[in-house]
């Protein structure tokens, strides 16, 4: 068993087409976006007395056309800001594991902001 001051993270990433009334309708891609949901809660609770966290991160529409390494601003220039940076995802679970071993955040919703179904 961990002690407290050796807690980690752990994240697992899926889609906001799995989210409720996604408006999605592609009945295999929602089901198995949706199924990871359950694994990620049913894991958070195997880790939790090892002081491990499990997060769910639920991103929108990726510009994951353009490589990490070519900027933000490339990105949001290819796809006229309607995908979300892969430079921001990168910051988000950055945050998340700098989090002291007392927190866990369960779950994140990262929709593209101009993605109107989630």
């Amino acid at each position: 068993m961990h002690s407290s001051s050796t807690a980690s993270a752990s994240q697992v990433c899926r889609s906001t087409a799995g989210l409720s009334n996604a408006g999605n309708t592609q009945v295999s891609f929602v089901a198995s976006k949706f199924a990871i949901r359950g694994i990620t809660e049913a894991l958070r609770e195997h880790t939790r007395r090892d002081h491990i966290a499990v997060t769910c991160i639920n991103p929108g529409e990726l510009a994951a056309g353009i490589p990490y390494e070519e900027g933000m601003e490339r990105a949001l220039s290819e796809y006229g800001g309607t995908r979300i940076p892969l430079q921001d995802m990168v910051s988000i679970v950055r945050c998340i594991v700098s989090l002291s071993n007392a927190a866990c955040v369960k779950e994140i919703n990262v929709p593209a902001l101009t993605d109107m179904n989630t």
